[in-house]
């Protein structure tokens, strides 16, 4: 009966591992991210849907970008600028009528999802839910 009970929390310890893991997993690379979000349509939506919306984003592979705003605020504005990753894997997206790039890493959440932040320590208010080519 002891033996049982030591192998179940043997198999918790190396869950819970596994599962911090997953999470711990550090922000995609440059290659990965351009792999990624090149040619895609992506869906992203915010932590605060009463806030921020739900949004569709098509990267196009010559470093074009559109966004559809889909949620509650915004719902219908269509924007548009211009995508690149830089050497340390940030997606940096530059919305016409702005002088700087917003640049954010992709950190994986283990869940099939990506957090966008700009401290991959942190968790971002968007988060990538869906990517289709």
């Amino acid at each position: 009966m002891r033996d049982h009970k030591l192998i179940r929390v043997a198999v918790k310890v190396a869950l819970i591992g596994l599962i911090g893991s997953a999470v711990a997993a550090g922000p995609l690379s440059q290659q990965e991210v351009t792999t990624l979000i090149s040619g895609s349509k992506v869906t992203q939506r915010g932590d605060d849907p009463s806030k921020r919306g739900s949004q569709i984003l098509e990267y196009d592979a010559g470093g074009k970008v559109t966004r559809t705003h889909t949620g509650t605020e915004h719902r219908g504005v269509v924007e548009s600028g211009t995508w690149q990753v830089n050497a340390n894997g940030q997606l940096c997206v530059t919305w016409h009528g702005q002088a700087q790039p917003n640049c954010q890493y992709l950190v994986p959440t283990g869940t099939g999802n990506y957090n966008l932040t700009q401290d991959p320590a942190k968790r971002g208010k968007m988060t990538i839910t869906g990517v289709s080519k």
